[in-house]
């Protein structure tokens, strides 16, 4: 009888008979002593009260001996049909399936490459028009297939595109994992990013399925996942009353105690600017996200900063006299320049002619801003902001 069972079921790595402690894998159809698969009971608890599957440490990689990201992708996605506490139980088993695949980030990350990086036009032209203390700075062109954030921060990471499937499945992860403690930042760190965001659940659900719009929420899991903290620069092209100004330009940090593993960290923080974009006659909103790779020749953390100006008649050279400093997370004296946006007639067309255009529900003129004295902390004007009645009103929130 006892060779009639190892014969039925063999485990499939130490070829014993499997009794107790034991998993199914519903890929290549054996069991397999957790020890063998290097799992603790813990693990066996959840597994059996899940759903899904269990998939073998063999049957989760593809070729190479690496994990094929596009099938666990495609798992949490299935899963995501199911609404989101079937992905809650979906996540938890994913967990244990990556539980000795950390995401390791490099030590140094890449510069932009002429012979390798194309520079996107679009968002060259709004960084030169808002854009003050960028010149080291490149815009790279990434995919726009709806995983461009994804896209954006591979290349950022690596240089190309190629881990952009495992971040998005990182991200979804993490997103659902920690929920609770993303939504308790929303009321500490990152006030007001549900207003300029869709649904946190939603945009959990989201980033599970490939091509699907990333949004502000991303960013969030996105840092924790990688262990760096990521600038996100939203460029002005509404003026300074935008309150996407004040919500998106900002710096999102990791979660303490992240996914990331990293021998040391990088010598440069990384940038994603808000770009692409629906035009109408007053509102702007992006649909695209580039990278911002930095030139071999600056290697120091120089800020990025944003201006409410644009100034595209002005030679390159010249622009910084007529600009309006906001830096990424740097409280500094800011000059007072207009209270009323100039509209640059280029930026307007160049958009038009790459998205359709889409008129926003309500919109409000931008008035006068009721601001004292001729200069004032990034936080003072902000709180003047807040107060204000004029706001600019979306149809659709910033996504890409």
């Amino acid at each position: 009888m006892s060779k009639r069972l190892k014969k039925l079921y063999p485990c499939g790595i130490c070829n014993q008979n499997c009794q107790s402690n034991t998993v199914y894998c519903g890929s290549c159809q054996f069991w397999f002593h957790i020890k063998c698969e290097g799992l603790t009971k813990e693990d066996l608890g959840t597994l059996e009260l899940a759903p899904q599957d269990y998939h073998c440490a063999r049957c989760i990689c593809d070729n190479t001996g690496n994990i094929n990201y596009g099938q666990s992708i495609d798992r949490i996605y299935t899963s995501s049909l199911e609404g989101l506490t079937y992905l809650h139980k979906a996540v938890s088993v994913e967990l244990i399936l990556i539980r000795n695949k950390d995401f390791i980030v490099p030590s140094c990350l890449p510069y932009f490459n002429r012979n390798f990086h194309d520079i996107d036009m679009l968002a060259q032209h709004l960084l030169h028009t808002y854009g003050k203390g960028s010149k080291h700075l490149r815009p790279v062109v990434v995919t726009g297939d709806g995983n461009c954030f994804f896209n954006a921060l591979s290349v950022a990471l690596t240089g190309n595109e190629g881990c952009a499937v495992e971040l998005r499945y990182r991200t979804c992860l993490e997103m659902i994992q920690h929920a609770d403690y993303y939504k308790e930042q929303n009321t500490s760190s990152y006030v007001d990013l549900d207003k300029v965001s869709p649904d946190y659940s939603k945009s959990s659900l989201d980033c599970s399925r490939i091509g699907a719009f990333s949004s502000a929420w991303n960013f969030c899991g996105a840092a924790s996942v990688i262990g760096i903290p990521i600038h996100s620069v939203y460029p002005p092209v509404n003026g300074i009353m935008d309150a996407c100004i004040r919500i998106l330009n900002r710096t999102f940090k990791p979660r303490p105690y992240g996914m990331a593993k990293s021998s040391s960290c990088p010598s440069f923080p990384i940038y994603i600017l808000w770009c692409g974009g629906v035009e109408s006659s007053t509102t702007w909103t992006p649909n695209h996200f580039v990278p911002l790779l930095q030139l071999q020749a600056h290697t120091q953390n120089s800020p990025v900063i944003v201006s409410d100006s644009p100034t595209s008649n002005i030679p390159c050279r010249d622009k910084c006299k007529r600009k309006l400093d906001f830096d990424i997370g740097v409280e500094q004296p800011v000059p007072l320049l207009t209270s009323t946006p100039l509209k640059d007639e280029s930026i307007v067309e160049d958009i038009r002619t790459s998205a359709p255009v889409k008129a926003p529900t309500e919109t409000h003129v931008f008035e006068a801003l009721p601001i004292p004295g001729c200069f004032m902390k990034i936080d003072e004007i902000l709180k003047v902001l807040d107060n204000t009645s004029t706001r600019t009103v979306y149809d659709r929130v910033p996504s890409g």
